[in-house]
């Protein structure tokens, strides 16, 4: 019990922070899930066409230069694996971490929106890097760090805009932040009567007794 609720007192304290700490939980989750199936259907599923060539023309072409056409097989195992991944993350972060209700329509397809450019953006960086690694004579180093590295990178830009643009909070309809704002007062008010009035009756009490033995004193 008492864990509990230091917990929560955290919780409540650091809101943002433990925000950031679920959405990272749930990054790393998805991520687990995304590599198990990635290596299931590489080496298993798609073993047989794994390094077949891609088809010739200018989409491929794009994704090859990128780093996202080595084969058939890889290519169809990254696109699997890659959207199972972040629909976990999606459905995890909009009914965990942030606790969202806005439409999730307009939710989905700007999670779309963020996924594409981050594959296209994090493909192009990681290229680039692994290039400069082997070009160092690290490539080797470059295999084991690049894809954590360009993770890592990518929350710069995830994060905030799954907290603040994808998973929002429905804004308040018109009049009803201030209807919220006069209930919450009348409440304050109402608690404020009710500990003052022990307060006054104590007082009155005393000084009504004074007088009733002041007039039998007189008397």
């Amino acid at each position: 019990m008492a864990e509990q609720k230091q917990k929560q007192k955290f919780t409540e304290k650091y809101a943002e922070l433990w925000k950031f700490i679920k959405f990272t939980l749930v990054g790393f989750s998805s991520t687990l899930v995304e590599l198990a199936v990635f290596y299931l259907l590489q080496y298993v599923v798609f073993k047989s066409i794994a390094h077949a060539p891609m088809p010739d023309n200018g989409f491929f072409n794009f994704l090859a230069s990128i780093g996202l056409a080595e084969g058939l097989g890889i290519f169809y195992s990254y696109v699997i694996s890659t959207t199972i991944g972040y629909i976990i993350a999606f459905i995890l972060n909009r009914k965990t971490t942030f606790k969202a209700d806005s439409n999730v329509v307009l939710s989905t397809i700007l999670y779309i929106i963020m996924v594409v450019f981050t594959i296209i953006a994090t493909a192009w960086i990681g290229t680039k890097f692994q290039n400069f690694m082997v070009a160092k004579g690290l490539k080797s180093l470059g295999d084991i760090i690049t894809k954590p590295l360009v993770a890592t990178l990518a929350t710069a830009w995830t994060y905030p805009l799954n907290r603040f643009v994808i998973h929002r909070h429905k804004k308040p309809v018109e009049g009803e932040e201030a209807k919220a704002t006069e209930e919450a007062t009348e409440i304050a008010e109402a608690t404020a009567e009710v500990v003052e009035a022990p307060a006054t009756e104590a007082v009155e009490a005393p000084a009504a007794e004074v007088a009733e033995t002041a007039n039998t004193t007189e008397k």
